[in-house]
């Protein structure tokens, strides 16, 4: 399964095809919400956590989702808050900050208190808006 930096990346539908070619694998690249109920499952199947309890959060390279069963609806629907912020993203966003190239750094660590509260308003000001479901949950597990 392929995800964010394959959905982005301009060569990401012919490498997959190159790795099928030449190993024989077969790849598939899925869409954010199968991606997050692919989480949401494997959350749920590695947890003890009643299904109607999980919140489910993924932050990988350049994605996120937030993934929660619908309370009010039907059996099997799932509430999802997804976007494009990943860790490299804000890595990256962070770098930006410091003025330094990620070429030439493997981490933007050490980050002083001051860089930290740069990169949370810009990230709020990327950040889609949180849905009324995610605000009024409570507990961290």
């Amino acid at each position: 399964v392929a995800t964010e930096v394959f959905r982005r990346a301009p060569n990401g539908a012919s490498f997959v095809a190159r790795v099928y070619n030449e190993l024989g694998l077969r790849m598939c690249v899925v869409d954010q919400t199968v991606e997050a109920m692919l989480g949401f499952r494997t959350a749920a199947a590695l947890t003890d956590i009643p299904h109607e309890d999980l919140v489910m959060w993924d932050c990988g390279g350049g994605s996120f989702q937030l993934v929660r069963t619908n309370l009010c609806g039907s059996a099997g629907k799932f509430s999802m808050h997804l976007g494009r912020l990943g860790d490299s993203v804000a890595n990256a966003m962070l770098l930006k900050l410091q003025g330094r190239e990620a070429a030439n750094c493997a981490s933007p660590n050490p980050v002083s208190l001051r860089e930290a509260e740069l990169l949370i308003e810009a990230l709020e000001q990327e950040m889609p808006e949180a849905p009324d479901w995610l605000r009024d949950s409570s507990g961290v597990v």
